[in-house]
């Protein structure tokens, strides 16, 4: 600790233990949880303080991480309430970096996303919150969909160049490439070319030659991993129900253990293995 009041830090991190385990706590969420559902939008910032602060300006579904990156575990235990996710980080590049790690992991989840622009001179949304409410309000509700504030924080520029877009295109593409469903990727490509004044197949041909560079890339730096034994029944009991039910309690601590890389690990072992009956499913288990 700094004996020089004048230089503290933010905060003060204690290291994770086997009983304050932060990469499954948000803090605030017991306060939270009611406004959350009525607002159907939760704010995620990074500090505690943040949290506190919007408190008190009359903001109450914010929740915030414990002195560390929001994690896969933090998204799957805000997915659960089928809200819009508000990210409002720190105006610093770590608070930057951390963004855009968080779109790419909501995508994965098939979560809305919008990113708060804090205004100039603040440095986090607890800032705003104590000296200005009205603009801490504002912020909130000008809160960029995830795209936009991409294309935003890339070039900001509505003269761009070709080069500009063809920047930006791979760069979301990078994005793009996690989301599952086929509708929402229909809508951002679409978005996208709207906002950049390009043909939708231009973007789509982009996101074909990323796919098929990562899959060429794979196929030569990694050898193909055989699923362990666990794993593989996990698989047997999502693509045979009937597995499941007959080992009902093992298939829920599996799903707990799986479930946020099922789409992968059903990939895999389908490559590999050919289709079986139920009969065939519950020889494999047993």
């Amino acid at each position: 600790l700094s004996l020089n009041n004048s230089v503290q830090p933010k905060y003060y991190n204690t290291p994770e233990t086997a009983v304050f385990k932060k990469s499954l706590i948000l803090y605030g969420l017991s306060k939270a949880r009611k406004e959350i559902k009525a607002q159907k939008e939760v704010i995620v910032t990074e500090g505690q303080m943040d949290v506190i602060a919007s408190h008190q300006a009359g903001i109450k579904n914010i929740v915030a991480s414990s002195g560390t990156a929001i994690t896969e575990s933090h998204l799957e235990i805000l997915s659960r309430y089928g809200v819009d996710l508000i990210v409002g980080f720190d105006a610093d590049e770590a608070g930057k970096k951390a963004t855009y790690k968080i779109i790419e992991l909501a995508l994965k989840r098939e979560m809305n996303i919008k990113i708060i622009t804090l205004p100039n001179g603040y440095k986090d949304i607890g800032e705003v919150a104590i000296k200005d409410k009205n603009a801490f309000e504002n912020s909130i509700g000008k809160a960029q969909f995830w795209m936009d504030w991409i294309i935003k924080d890339q070039v900001d520029d509505s003269n761009l160049s070709v080069g500009d877009k063809k920047l930006i295109v791979k760069n979301i593409s990078g994005f793009l490439k996690w989301i599952v469903s086929p509708v929402e990727l229909s809508h951002w490509i679409k978005i996208l070319s709207e906002r950049l004044s390009i043909d939708e197949n231009s973007i789509k041909e982009t996101l074909h030659e990323k796919a098929e560079s990562i899959e060429k890339s794979n196929s030569y730096n990694q050898p193909t991993k055989r699923l362990s034994l666990i794993e593989e029944i996990f698989v047997l009991f999502e693509l045979y129900p009937e597995t499941a039910k007959k080992h009902s309690q093992l298939y829920s601590r599996l799903k707990e253990m799986y479930n946020h890389k099922r789409d992968y690990l059903v990939f895999q072992y389908s490559k590999d293995i050919p289709a079986l009956d139920n009969a065939q499913a519950f020889k494999e288990v047993e």
